[in-house]
């Protein structure tokens, strides 16, 4: 390795990081060594236990980080999810909210959020439906037991003590 003196300091820093000559890490011997015998990840995360200045750094830093890029990357993460699982843009999400009046497919309340409905099988979009419907139209589709004379016998149920 070349002296300091023919060095600059951020050239002779990439050398020295990159040396067989520095120490290794105890925590991770093929890593090498940061401080207090560790490597950088265990020493990034002991000091974030040890130092409530640094804890506090980083938490600021993740604030600043959330405030600068969160809405961003919420809007980003719901148009990937709905065209990754659903094959639906925005655009269309949008469109078929509007055409349902806002309001769910099957119980037609407007107070609850809507998710989207699909045939689990074709992979087909069906419309938009509250929590509650979505998941009792899932468990329909799945259920074996639930043959349309046991959904009849269920109307009857109900009817009976309404």
């Amino acid at each position: 390795m070349p002296t300091r003196i023919q060095l600059s300091r951020k050239k002779y820093r990439k050398a020295w990081l990159a040396s067989p000559r520095r120490p290794r890490a105890q925590c991770h011997p093929l890593r090498p060594h940061r401080a207090r015998g560790l490597c950088d990840a265990c020493y990034g995360s002991w000091l974030y236990r040890h130092s409530a200045r640094h804890r506090a750094s980083k938490k600021a830093a993740g604030a600043r980080w959330k405030r600068k890029k969160g809405a961003h990357l919420k809007v980003a993460n719901r148009r990937q999810k709905l065209l990754k699982l659903y094959g639906l843009t925005v655009e269309r999400h949008e469109q078929m909210f509007r055409e349902q009046g806002g309001k769910c497919a099957l119980c037609e309340r407007s107070d609850l959020p809507l998710s989207v409905d699909h045939d689990h099988e074709t992979g087909r979009v069906r419309g938009l439906l509250c929590l509650p419907c979505n998941g009792l139209l899932a468990w329909l589709e799945r259920s074996k037991k639930a043959k349309s004379s046991w959904i009849r016998r269920a109307k009857r149920y109900l009817s009976e003590y309404s």
